[in-house]
């Protein structure tokens, strides 16, 4: 989730769940990623928690990026605004896979990611101009299409 007009409080944050359960957790102010469950602090290594940090690091400058457009494309360049994006894969009793993804802006919904394609679908009329830019830049596509099929579940 990114934040903007709130003082004193981490402009992105990150979290990682699986089943209710966080695994880990990062913010733009501490700028790493940090275990939130103590089997996967002794799992993995230190080279995995400096990958998920660029990682957490990389995603949270796009989402800022991505919540100063949506401002300035809605004329709301002050107040207190969030954007938020939230991935999900499931994993289903015959063991097939859905994946989804979708985003918010101020608490409602603004756009999916069709899992079938991998493109954009505006679910509010100030999505439209994003939606397009998005679906027309293919590394874009091909990068959410590679997080959603193979940085979350192994097959």
């Amino acid at each position: 989730m990114a934040v903007s007009g709130m003082k004193d409080f981490p402009e992105v944050t990150n979290i990682a769940m699986v089943n209710g359960i966080q695994l880990n957790y990062h913010d733009t102010i501490t700028c790493r990623m940090i275990p939130r469950q103590q089997f996967m602090e002794d799992y993995f290594d230190a080279k995995y928690w400096e990958y998920l940090t660029g990682l957490g690091n990389t995603r949270s400058d796009m989402a800022k990026e991505n919540l100063n457009t949506l401002m300035k494309s809605t004329n709301q360049t002050s107040e207190i605004h969030t954007f938020q994006w939230i991935a999900t894969v499931e994993i289903t009793g015959d063991g097939s896979v859905k994946r989804s993804m979708r985003f918010g802006f101020d608490g409602k919904d603004f756009m999916s990611l069709g899992p079938d394609r991998f493109r954009c679908i505006a679910t509010n009329h100030n999505a439209v101009k994003t939606k397009e830019k998005w679906n027309s830049d293919e590394s874009w596509n091909k990068y959410w299409e590679m997080h959603l099929e193979q940085g979350f579940v192994q097959e």
